[in-house]
């Protein structure tokens, strides 16, 4: 991704998410939906951005008390899906 590899990264990143115990999923599907979204295919890009926000699951983060809510990512998944509307009709 880092290397703008974004079908090398894609494929990846599908891999790590069909592990049942791949931790930070949300950070996994926000990164594939960069993926999509820099190889023009904006619309799932947008559907997997607004499947993260609308999951509490993909949006928290372990902490040593415990899981919380990342008020951060969700900001920034926010920001990010907002670039990707303007890039649609």
């Amino acid at each position: 991704f880092q290397t703008a590899k974004y079908k090398e990264a894609m494929s990846e990143y599908e891999k790590a998410l069909k592990i049942e115990q791949t931790p930070q999923r949300g950070l996994v599907y926000y990164r594939l939906s960069w993926c999509l979204f820099n190889l023009n295919q904006t619309n799932k890009a947008i559907s997997i951005m607004e499947r993260v926000l609308q999951s509490k699951e993909l949006t928290r983060m372990e902490t040593s008390e415990g899981t919380v809510e990342d008020d951060s990512f969700k900001s920034d998944v926010s920001k990010d899906l907002a670039s990707f509307y303007a890039r649609t009709t």
